[in-house]
């Protein structure tokens, strides 16, 4: 079983992070390898539209994208991380969301391995983590449709405090690698 993360954060110790990392700690306490990936740190462009992923079967743009697809296929189980900026995942992140388009056909039939688990983290400062539930749904019936199974999420409201607040929190750290663990399962 490998589980792996895939960060939006532009803070490698920020909120969002540190419960990705907690909840590769709980699959990784099931047995499951897990590997983390910060989309800050990788150098890509986004989906140029140009559709040749619906004729080759794959992105034919070469950057730091494609060794992210391996990694996704690898995977039994991916978490997708982000703090909520301007209302929605960071822009790193949805740079690698759109990516993924690659995935779907020109019959809109994903050719992602099946059943792949997913886990989604938000982290953000407004205060009712039901604010921005219309988003978070529409990112798990997208991730749906690439082919994923229904998501599992950890929304998570104000409260936290500075960058790297989620690491004080034991409830929010348990509740992650809980997260993790049933990823395994």
């Amino acid at each position: 079983m490998r589980v792996i993360a895939i960060c939006g954060s532009p803070r490698k110790d920020g909120n969002s992070t540190i419960l990705a990392q907690e909840v590769l700690k709980g699959a990784a306490e099931a047995g499951a390898t897990t590997d983390i990936f910060l989309a800050n740190d990788l150098k890509m462009r986004g989906c140029q539209g140009c559709e040749a992923c619906n004729e080759n079967g794959h992105c034919i743009q070469k950057d730091d994208m494609t060794a992210l697809y391996g990694e996704i296929e690898k995977a039994d189980a991916v978490v997708f991380a982000s703090p909520v900026y301007m209302f929605g995942m960071t822009g790193q992140l949805k740079l690698v969301l759109d990516r993924l388009y690659a995935y779907l056909g020109a019959d809109f039939k994903s050719s992602l391995p099946k059943g792949k688990k997913v886990g989604l983290v938000f982290t953000q400062g407004m205060p009712d983590v039901k604010g921005f539930a219309p988003y978070f749904d529409s990112v798990g019936h997208v991730l749906k449709m690439l082919g994923f199974e229904k998501p599992e999420s950890i929304l998570v409201g104000a409260g936290l405090g500075a960058a790297g607040g989620a690491a004080e929190k034991k409830e929010l750290l348990d509740s992650a690698r809980a997260l993790g663990k049933r990823l395994v399962s």
